[in-house]
């Protein structure tokens, strides 16, 4: 399978010599040596629980490719070869693959495919070149305790382990953390240069991967943005979608698109000199199905849940060497109550991140990321610190 996955990549890279040459692409790859706590989790800080020790080697490679066709037509892809869960970069999956139409004389684009999912600004760094921080926020990265396959229950991978076609089931991500989706979206440059509006019905939910899965899942996502001056930019953010899976463990639930979740979000960036302030703050409602893993069903009806989450980074370019820069993140999650119960449905949890950076020139990018995160009533919380250090290569 592996040898399978390199053949296959070989070709798609070597695709560019075989096209015409109006063909554009680029490619980058990046090396990382990470470490983590004791109790480093994948689902939880992004460090698989077996590889939790020193590690060094290929974290990702990217290909991407941009080709022109006729008078406002384009073809744009992207190849990715990356770690299947944090383990090894066995996972092959062309997530952005789309052909966008830019009419003459028009402020409006449209884009059929796969896409870059509008919501948000951490979408829009999808390659680690483009990053300040290593680790993704908390939003696309911890996993909290809802499943696409099981709906929710308290504990879920933690405490109770229970599998849906062999998996067990960890929850999900508030956003999925791949930054793409499928269906067909609309750009509208509102003011040249100072506002945009991103509009676009998908394949599911925020929270949706692209695992295939019935019923057909839908959803709708948009992205205002604004530039009010050279030093703010700002963001207003809304998605809505069905995210549940069709599988064994709920083949007994009826009607699985009538479970649906909801996003809104704002997010902003203010340029100072050399200091850089942003962030973004999200706030999700799920309308879901619970499972009791204890008699292996669902309650009756559906729960509702809410959760925020946000994170606000401080950047500091250092002026006495071009291209390097410190940074600082903080990172939280707070989760609403059970119905009727009066306990939260997850556990509050905060992140502190520290980043350093170095563009040492146009094509070679070290950075470095350590976090530390607490996790309200857990016994691993504060165990769960990682370190990564990460060279990028890129063209």
């Amino acid at each position: 399978m592996r040898t399978a996955r390199l053949l296959a990549t070989l070709k798609l890279a070597a695709l560019p010599l075989a096209l015409p040459g109006q063909l554009e692409f680029n490619a980058s790859a990046s090396f990382e040596l990470s470490g983590g706590g004791d109790k480093s989790h994948y689902y939880y800080n992004e460090i698989h629980e077996d590889y939790r020790g020193w590690r060094a080697g290929l974290a990702q490679a990217n290909l991407m490719a941009r080709w022109p066709l006729a008078s406002g037509w384009q073809l744009q892809g992207r190849l990715l070869l990356e770690r299947d869960q944090g383990q090894r970069p066995e996972q092959l999956s062309l997530p952005q693959f789309n052909l966008e139409w830019a009419p003459k004389k028009s402020a409006v684009r449209f884009t059929l495919g796969r896409f870059l999912y509008p919501f948000g600004a951490f979408n829009g760094r999808q390659l680690p070149a483009e990053r300040t921080f290593i680790a993704r926020p908390l939003a696309y990265s911890y996993y909290v305790n809802i499943s696409e396959k099981a709906g929710f229950f308290p504990g879920m991978g933690d405490q109770a382990k229970i599998k849906a076609d062999g998996e067990t089931q960890w929850g999900s991500t508030l956003l999925y953390y791949g930054g793409y989706a499928a269906g067909l979206k609309a750009h509208w440059e509102i003011c040249p240069r100072k506002a945009w509006l991103d509009a676009a019905v998908v394949n599911g939910a925020p929270t949706a991967g692209p695992r295939p899965g019935g019923p057909l899942k839908w959803g709708f996502a948009s992205r205002l943005s604004a530039q009010p001056d050279f030093w703010w930019k700002q963001g207003l953010s809304l998605a809505y979608g069905t995210f549940m899976e069709r599988t064994g463990i709920n083949a007994g639930l009826e009607g699985l698109n009538a479970f649906r979740q909801a996003l809104i979000g704002t997010d902003c960036q203010f340029s100072f000199g050399y200091f850089e302030l942003s962030g973004e703050l999200i706030a999700a409602t799920y309308r879901v199905p619970r499972y009791q893993p204890e008699e292996g069903n669902f309650v009756p009806g559906a729960v509702h849940l809410k959760a925020i989450s946000g994170y606000a980074d401080i950047k500091y370019s250092l002026p006495f060497l071009g291209g390097a820069y410190l940074a600082y993140r903080i990172g939280g999650m707070r989760f609403g109550k059970i119905p009727g119960e009066g306990e939260q449905w997850d556990n509050n949890l905060r992140r502190h991140s520290l980043a350093a950076g170095y563009r040492v020139n146009s094509f070679l990018l070290v950075q470095a990321t350590g976090s530390v995160q607490q996790v309200e009533d857990k016994a691993w919380s504060r165990h769960q610190q990682a370190f990564r250090l990460m060279v990028t290569a890129f063209y």
